[in-house]
């Protein structure tokens, strides 16, 4: 029994630490992109928003806004890693959350 609580208490150690590790590795990705794939990056939030049936236009005060806010272009980048989350309504919040948090 000790042994069974050992391995399944490693498993989730190593589960987590690859977890970060990927974490980490993405969000260094994304900010590479947002640096050298400039436009291609603000044009995936457009293409994200569009599956939700949101314009471009209404869609262009956010990234208008998150282009001056990296971070925040990050964040919300980091939240539709695997998109489409067609489904996800986090990533509508996160939009404009961070969209208009920018702003402020």
């Amino acid at each position: 029994m000790l042994s069974g609580a050992i391995s399944m208490g490693l498993g989730a150690y190593l589960a987590a630490v690859t977890e970060r590790d990927h974490y980490l590795t993405e969000e260094k990705r994304e900010r590479q992109e947002i640096q050298t794939k400039h436009e291609d990056e603000k044009e995936e939030i457009y293409d994200i928003m569009s599956a939700y049936g949101i314009s471009r236009s209404a869609t262009t005060s956010i990234v208008n806004e998150l282009v001056q806010d990296p971070e925040s272009w990050i964040r919300v980048r980091r939240g539709v890693l695997g998109e489409p989350h067609i489904h996800d309504t986090r990533l509508i919040r996160s939009l404009v959350h961070d969209g208009f948090r920018a702003k402020a």
